[in-house]
Parts: structure tokens; sequence; C-alpha cells
């Protein structure tokens, strides 16, 4: 799932951007602030309460107006030039800090292998024999989030081999390897160019064969599977054209309880054959 957190590179100095936008605003701000020369996005809700606890009950709050983004800039970045790019986007707040971290040793902290079915999943410091290999570095995702947990085992349970699947916004190109691991011709697109290298660099790594690139959804040829592990704002807009490109199955993921109504809506008449929830996650697969 890209967009929701992507930690700059290890071990250096950096400027720390801190944006408040209108929240239709977030998907062009994030991406302008890549074309910028941002080393990493981390995407937050500024209006948000009290983190939500097992005991608390009923629908959860709907994300507010605004939407809060951390862009970090390598030390000593043009801040003048880079405000003037952030002005079309309608910001209430810029405000910039130095930010000194050691992101090599959190990254390191954090990620341990792990599997899910036949998949193992392993940071190139603690490699494990037929793993993925996911570098951590700008944290387009490493598989942890429930989320792909559920994706991963989705493809698992409907992919054959020899099927061509697209993996739609496909980040750190976990679901992308996770295809080609299993025998299917797996191509990757997201809108973030600094991912589609990450992407690559895994896949390098992991010695799997896949394609990536930053072709539009609207350009990509249809595919037997289709992967689309995004947010529900995304994934509504985008319904026409998942729809237009899924031949056999399509799996949604990264859609919280409270928006599932919305997403299936948008992918009316199709209903899901499977529905996974995990920590208030929730994933649907689709047959035609």
């Amino acid at each position: 799932m890209s967009g929701a957190g992507r930690g700059p590179t290890p071990a250096a100095v950096y400027d720390e951007l801190l944006v408040e936008v209108p929240r239709e605003e977030g998907e062009a701000l994030c991406a302008r602030l890549l074309e910028l020369g941002s080393v990493g996005l981390q995407e937050e809700d500024p209006d948000a309460g009290a983190p939500r606890q097992l005991w608390d009950h009923g629908p959860e709050a709907l994300p507010g107006p605004w939407l809060r983004v951390r862009a970090w800039f390598s030390s000593g970045s043009a801040r003048a030039a880079i405000a003037v790019g952030l002005e079309p986007h309608r910001p209430r707040r810029v405000a910039w800090r130095v930010e000194d971290r050691d992101w090599e040793a959190e990254s390191r902290a954090g990620f341990a292998p792990f599997s899910v079915g036949r998949f193992t999943v392993a940071p190139p410091w603690d490699p494990v024999p037929g793993a993925i290999v996911i570098t951590p570095a700008s944290g387009f995702g490493t598989g942890q989030h429930p989320t792909t947990r559920s994706m991963l085992a989705a493809l698992e349970a409907v992919a054959e081999p020899g099927q061509r699947v697209l993996d739609v916004g496909c980040g750190s190109g976990i679901l992308t390897l996770a295809a080609a691991q299993l025998g299917l011709e797996a191509q990757g697109v997201d809108i973030a160019p600094l991912a589609i290298e990450e992407a690559k660099l895994n896949a390098r790594q992991s010695g799997l064969e896949a394609t990536f690139s930053t072709t539009p959804l609207s350009e990509c040829q249809p595919a037997e599977g289709v992967l689309a592990n995004l947010h529900a704002e995304l994934l509504v807009p985008l319904a026409g054209d998942l729809k237009r490109v899924t031949g056999s199955w399509l799996v949604l993921g990264g859609i919280r309880s409270v928006c599932e109504a919305e997403v299936r809506a948008a992918f009316a008449p199709w209903e899901p054959v499977a529905r996974v929830e995990v920590e208030d996650w929730v994933s649907l697969r689709f047959r035609r």
C-alpha cells in the first residue's frame, strides 16, 4: 500500500517539511513533493483524536477535511523553490525542521523475517533462502501491514501459474514479486517514480522477474488477475478502470471497514466472493 508511510533513506540528516492541505489535495501533493526531491513521505490526520482502543465501540471517526504530510529533503534543499511548488495545493500550514535520526537502526529494529502462507518476506540484512527481499529504506511497504498480509493470502488462493497479474499501486513491489514467485507474469505500476526504483531493486535482491513502471492505470492492458492494495479514497474513483483491466479476478485491499460500503457500491454490480477483515482493515475478492 503506497502512501501511508515512506521514510527517508538510512543514516543521514534531513530537513523535515510539514504541510497541511485539504484532504482532496493529498495525492497530488505527494506526487509534487516527490517531483521536488523529497526522499520520503508520511501522511497523518491532524484532526484525529486519541488512538482507538480495543474496548472502543461504534463506528470509527471518518477522516477530517485536512491532511498532514511530512516530507523529508536532503539537508540544504532549496526551501523557497519548494514553497512555491506547494502553493497550488492550498496549504494552510508549512513548517520546516531539521531531523537527525538513524533510519537504518530504526528499520532494522522494526523489520524481521515473517511468513504468510508459502511466502516469506525478509530484509536484506537478515536474508532467508527463497524469501522476497524488501529494503525498507524509503518505506513503500514491507508487508507487515495487516492488509498486505491479507492480500498475500488472497493471491496465493486465487492465482494460477502462467496468468498475467497487474499490481496497481505496487509500492515496494511486494505483491508483484509474490505473484512472480508463484510463476505468474507480474507487472506493477505506481504513480511514484521512487517506488518503482525501489521495487526494481527489491526484484533484483529477490532474484525474481517482474516489470515495474509508472504507466497510468487508464493506459494499462487487461490482465487475468488484478491486485489493488489502496485506500478507499483511491479505489472508488479508480473502480471503472480497475473493472476494465480485470480479466478473471480482482483483489482489493486497504479498505477501512467504515468505508467498505462505499467501495462495494463503486464496484457494483460486481459482488465479492470472499471478504477478509483483520484489525479493521478489509480485503475483498471478486471474480468475473
